[in-house]
């Protein structure tokens, strides 16, 4: 247990193959620093989250969560962190964190922001970090509509009858794949998703078990016309189970399984091109 205000380094990695090796020694080398005119970099206390995803957010994380802690019981004086987004991807989780530390009087390190070294302990510093985090967090976002932007296009791209367009990343359960004569830019052959009979039938059932059979889509977003309460998740799963019936890897359903499957864009595009009509209740 930490009996005086000392300084604390935190380190995130998003997967278990990756190292953290770089970031604690960009901390180590910044105490090693501070340490020659403030004694609360002499041992700092090591915190970290191997495998865990910075869009978490920062209470929720094993390691952070004890951080936050110890802030709040006044036991961290200072917190070194290699760079911003190790902190979290979201402005306002980031700043939630800022706000916390300030509260408690715990100044926060970044040692590479942009090249430089930035701290919370001043009002420059604390305004660079709300605009490199809102910056940070808007380019995200652009990048991300970017890449959906491209999906939908590439689902727009048919050749074969029957096509609901460019197959992009795994085959979703109702559909299967086949290749096309377009060749990608690597050199692979270019497949397009057309139905899967048995697996489109299962699927309009767990549409109309869950859903009902006149649901819609708006903006993006399955609106139920079921009255009462739905099915959960787990009875469904357990439900096809019963039936014999194996999800696309040929393995039990289970509760993770059939959400994924019931909301996904393959599923209200299903539910959008029968809204109106009559083969989602056959």
């Amino acid at each position: 247990m930490i009996t005086d205000k000392t300084a604390a380094t935190y380190v995130r990695v998003s997967t278990g193959l990756q190292e953290t090796t770089t970031q604690d020694d960009q901390c180590f080398r910044y105490c090693e620093f501070k340490k020659q005119s403030d004694s609360a970099f002499k041992d700092p206390e090591p915190y970290e989250d191997t495998d865990v995803s910075g869009s978490i957010a920062f209470a929720k994380r094993p390691g952070a969560g004890r951080l936050l802690q110890a802030v709040q019981r006044e036991e961290i004086s200072h917190i070194i962190v290699a760079k911003l987004d190790r902190l979290g991807r979201s402005a306002e989780d980031i700043l939630r964190v800022v706000r916390i530390c300030e509260n408690h009087h715990t100044v926060i390190h970044f040692t590479d922001l942009g090249g430089d070294i930035i701290t919370t302990g001043g009002s420059a510093g604390k305004m660079v970090v709300t605009m490199m985090a809102a910056f940070a967090e808007f380019e995200r976002d652009r990048i991300k509509e970017r890449i959906l932007d491209r999906m939908r296009s590439k689902r727009e791209q048919t050749t074969i009858p029957g096509s609901w367009g460019e197959r992009c990343g795994t085959i979703p359960y109702g559909w299967q794949a086949v290749d096309t004569e377009r060749i990608n830019a690597r050199g692979k052959i270019i497949q397009e998703l057309i139905i899967e009979p048995n697996e489109q039938r299962t699927l309009q059932t767990l549409i109309i078990q869950r859903y009902g059979s006149n649901a819609t889509v708006e903006e993006g977003h399955i609106v139920p016309s079921i009255i009462g309460r739905p099915p959960s998740y787990s009875k469904l799963a357990q439900w096809l189970n019963q039936q014999g019936i194996s999800n696309k890897s040929g393995t039990p359903w289970s509760q993770g399984s059939v959400a994924h499957v019931l909301d996904n864009t393959y599923t209200r595009k299903t539910i959008e091109r029968f809204a109106n009509e009559d083969q989602l209740a056959a």
